[in-house]
């Protein structure tokens, strides 16, 4: 699995890439009426709000909960809150070598 920073490591305006397991997905439609991605994803540290704002369309019916998917993005911080804008994501592929098992989160004794 790619080498990533967890998630409660991240800070504002931070750029990253990482697997990260899909917990929520909805689309929604913003104040200006445009349809956008609402997802949260996790690490085996934390869980974010990540919106995609375009583009999302061909890949709604393969990105539903519980999916694995590689994400590069920036954090933000919207209303005080630590959140992912999505620039890119994909599904995980059986050649990206990820399981679920890689998110489940873990004590750090």
């Amino acid at each position: 699995m790619l080498e990533q920073k967890r998630l409660n490591e991240l800070n504002n305006g931070d750029e990253f890439t990482a697997f990260l397991i899909t917990t929520k997905c909805e689309v929604k439609t913003a104040k200006n009426g445009k349809p956008f991605l609402n997802l949260e994803l996790r690490d085996q540290s934390a869980a974010l709000p990540a919106k995609v704002w375009s583009n999302f369309e061909d890949l709604f019916d393969k990105i539903k909960e519980g999916v694995i998917v590689k994400v590069a993005g920036v954090i933000e911080e919207f209303n005080g809150t630590l959140q992912i804008r999505v620039e890119k994501i994909r599904p995980a592929t059986e050649n990206d070598n990820v399981s679920s098992d890689d998110f489940l989160p873990k004590s750090f004794r």
